[in-house]
C-alpha cells in the first residue's frame, strides 16, 4: 500500500510542471532547515552542564532553564 502510494507520488512529481516542482523542492528544503530539527539549538554545557541552555536558530536569542520559572530569556 505504501509502496504504491510512493510510486504514484513520484509519478505525479515527474509529470507536473517545472515551476511546481521547484516550489515543492524549495519548501522541503526550507522545512528541513528551519522546522524539522527544531527552531532551537540546545547547548548542554552551560554552567558546567547542569543547566540547559538554548539558542534560537533564526533570531540568535538565548534562553536558560530554571526550575521555578521555566525558559528565561537572557539579556
Amino acid at each position: 500500500m505504501i509502496v504504491e502510494w510512493l510510486f504514484k507520488a513520484f509519478e505525479w512529481l515527474f509529470k507536473g510542471s517545472n515551476f511546481i516542482k521547484l516550489i515543492l523542492i524549495i519548501l522541503v528544503i526550507l522545512f528541513a532547515i528551519y522546522v524539522w530539527p527544531t527552531p532551537y539549538r540546545y547547548m548542554p554545557d552551560y554552567l558546567g552542564g547542569k543547566t540547559p541552555f538554548r539558542i534560537h536558530r533564526i533570531t540568535g536569542t538565548g534562553e536558560i532553564w530554571f526550575r521555578g520559572t521555566g525558559w528565561t530569556k537572557l539579556k
